[in-house]
């Protein structure tokens, strides 16, 4: 049975603390630029886009500081992305609600605003029964409608704050002994000669033989892309990784695969012979 790297779960109260900070810090200026984006945007789809990219600009303001603070716990990470992007949302909302009063202003001070959230609701359950905005040339939305659209950017807005946290901290594999992220890599690009679940399996049953007689791939094209990650100081901790870069479909077929000494000096030995292969017509003397 293959055996995969999984995180040990530990963190810092330093780590959660900080990444918290983070978030919280940046989801003041992201949320006046957020609302200046949804009030002077009108395409609808890209206007479908600001929340997304809101929620995961936080996330990665909180993941980003929480994989510099070695936090090895997704469901930490979640939790942090979760709330440093619900407080950002509920920040944007605030100022929403002030530019609606104040039209001519975008910046306002929201310490006080903010600490009474009671009267944000009442506000916005009067905005609501008037409506704000419409589709292109259509009335505003109001009612059950405006809800529904409240309700769906609140998701993506937390939902991609809370994804791109924990991805940012399960990028890489952590070296427990060393305290430190394996973040030495070697890459091998193999051609899409083979179904991903051909090649899956030869990565998976580390059969470094039949990877070497595969045709060489090419970064900037579609490409099987196998990733060794290595602690830089112990070199004990090596995992293998497998990523499909075909067109329209890239993902993830092997993540973080641990590997024998033995073999990730045979892939190293791979990835040598394939550079230098590349390398030998570039020095070849022109005739």
């Amino acid at each position: 049975m293959n055996n995969y790297y999984r995180h040990s779960g530990k963190f810092g109260a330093d780590g959660i603390l900080f990444g918290l900070l983070a978030g919280m810090l940046l989801a003041i200026p992201a949320a006046f630029l957020y609302d200046y984006a949804i009030f002077e945007i009108d395409a609808v789809k890209l206007r479908i886009l600001c929340p997304m990219g809101f929620g995961a600009l936080i996330g990665a303001a909180s993941g980003g500081v929480m994989y510099w603070g070695k936090v090895r716990n997704a469901t930490a990470a979640g939790i942090v992305g979760g709330v440093a992007s619900f407080f950002a949302l509920y920040i944007s909302w605030v100022a929403w609600t002030l530019h609606l009063l104040y039209p001519a202003k975008w910046v306002f001070n929201l310490t006080r605003p903010a600490i009474h959230p009671h009267s944000l609701w009442q506000l916005m359950v009067v905005v609501n029964a008037k409506g704000t905005w419409g589709y292109e040339r259509g009335q505003p939305t109001v009612g059950t409608s405006l809800w529904l659209t409240w309700t769906a950017e609140a998701l993506f807005v937390v939902g991609f704050g809370t994804l791109v946290a924990v991805a940012l901290i399960k990028r890489l594999p952590f070296c427990e002994r060393c305290n430190a992220w394996c973040t030495k890599r070697l890459a091998v690009y193999f051609a899409p000669s083979l179904q991903p679940a051909q090649i899956k399996a030869l990565v998976e049953s580390q059969d470094i033989g039949s990877l070497e007689k595969l045709p060489m791939g090419n970064k900037k094209q579609a490409n099987f892309r196998a990733d060794l990650h290595t602690c830089g100081v112990c070199h004990s901790l090596t995992t293998l990784s497998l990523v499909q870069n075909l067109p329209r479909n890239n993902k993830t077929l092997v993540d973080k695969l641990l590997v024998t000494p033995e073999q990730a000096s045979a892939f190293r030995n791979l990835e040598m012979t394939r550079t230098a292969a590349v390398a030998a017509p570039a020095a070849s003397p022109a005739k």
